[in-house]
Formats: C-alpha cells, structure tokens, sequence
C-alpha cells in the first residue's frame, strides 16, 4: 500500500522539471535539472537530506538524477 512506502522529498520537484521541459524546453530543463542534481548532490555529501539516511544513498541518489533526465527528456515538445 502507498501508506507504507516511503518516497523521498525530493521526487516532488518533477512537476518543476516538466513544467521548465514545456515552458523553456532543452535550456529550462538543462538548468532545472543542474540546479537540482547539484543541490541534492552537495545535501547527501554533507550528510543531510533524503537520501543521505541510507548505506545505499549514492545509488538512489544517482536514480533520482537519471529519472530527472529522462522525465524532461520526455515531456520536451519537439520545435516545429
């Protein structure tokens, strides 16, 4: 049941990833995906955050910046 998993805080910053893949395209999710990758990757080295809890954090972390990736890569509407 969803009242048992745990998914960390962090994945709640894809709706801003899709929002900047429709709204700025490549740049907008360059620099979205950056700013963030770049932040959750400093937070977990320091020892905070949501995925600096677990031995397995560098993998997790390393999945969520992948699926941010492909989440703008995704949603990008081709210029016509």
């Amino acid at each position: 049941p969803l009242s048992h998993s745990r998914l960390p805080l962090g994945y709640a910053l894809f709706p801003l990833v899709a929002w900047a893949s429709l709204r700025f395209e490549q740049r907008g999710v360059s620099l979205a995906v950056s700013l963030i990758s770049i932040s959750a990757i400093w937070a977990t080295a320091q020892g905070v955050g949501t995925f600096a809890e677990k031995e397995s954090s560098i993998m997790e972390l390393q999945g969520f910046v992948a699926f941010l990736c492909y989440i703008g890569g995704v949603i990008e509407v081709p210029e016509s």
